[in-house]
């Protein structure tokens, strides 16, 4: 269930975020500190800054990083998964 969670959290979040990764801070923030309680504030800025610093998409680092946290390795894949779609979907 958690990785169904995971993957519609951030399926969900990568439908609105466009322009980029400092796009969805305030998404996430609403997504997984306010409504899911993933994360306490502190850590979202956290894991926000840690996304930065890992080359790549700073959405997807962040998806990844998150997922990890909830549950593993596949966590992070699912998570990362979650995110991709909607670019995908935009770019066609």
């Amino acid at each position: 269930m958690i990785f169904l969670q995971l993957f519609l959290s951030f399926f969900k979040v990568g439908l609105f975020a466009f322009g980029g990764g400092y796009t969805i801070i305030a998404l996430a923030d609403t997504e997984f500190v306010k409504r899911r309680r993933w994360l306490s504030v502190a850590e979202f800025s956290d894991f926000f800054a840690l996304a930065q610093t890992f080359p790549g998409i700073i959405s997807v680092n962040f998806a990844a990083l998150l997922g990890n946290r909830m549950k593993g390795f596949w966590g992070g894949v699912v998570a990362f998964l979650g995110m991709i779609p909607p670019a995908v979907l935009a770019i066609l």
